[in-house]
């Protein structure tokens, strides 16, 4: 059985919309990710556990000299088609030695669409696949502070003993 090391507690941040007046909560979360250097960077992510995948624009994921060479394929997601090169970050939650694989998908940009959503804007979202096998993400709105009034995303790092 594999032990949980608690490696990050992040607060949840909030939104209030206007009408009809409602609380949106989220988490981001800041992970370092590999370039095609070598280097570690500084990369924050959108926790979106009702995601399949990790997404990344493919003009942010160039800036940062994230690898995104493969070929650009069409996919549907949610009945929107979408240009994306399919690729993989190396990313660490912590400075360990531990990097996660995460299967990503870089999203083409084409500007700002009427009605865009997360899926078409220019936030980096950080999905299920690749991520839930080795690290625990728990939303927790009991736990509060000043810092965190709406509660935290407790991220674990599962960390497997040879047996």
């Amino acid at each position: 059985m594999p032990d949980q090391i608690v490696t990050r507690i992040v607060p949840l941040l909030a939104k209030t919309l206007s009408s009809p007046r409602q609380l949106l909560l989220r988490a981001d979360l800041d992970l370092w990710v590999l370039d095609k250097h070598g280097r570690d960077l500084w990369v924050n992510f959108r926790v979106d556990p009702g995601s399949e995948v990790s997404m990344m624009p493919l003009g942010f994921a160039k800036e940062l000299g994230i690898d995104c060479s493969a070929e650009m394929v069409d996919i549907q997601i949610n009945g929107i088609t979408c240009d994306v090169v399919l690729g993989a970050i190396d990313a660490k939650v912590s400075l360990s030695n531990r990097s996660l694989r995460v299967p990503i998908l870089f999203k083409k940009e084409e500007g700002p669409t009427p009605g865009a959503t997360q899926l078409t804007g220019g936030v980096n979202l950080l999905g299920l696949a690749g991520v839930v096998d080795k690290l625990r993400l728990t939303f927790d709105g009991q736990r509060t502070t000043p810092l965190a009034p709406f509660g935290v995303l407790i991220v674990e790092e599962i960390a497997y003993q040879p047996s």
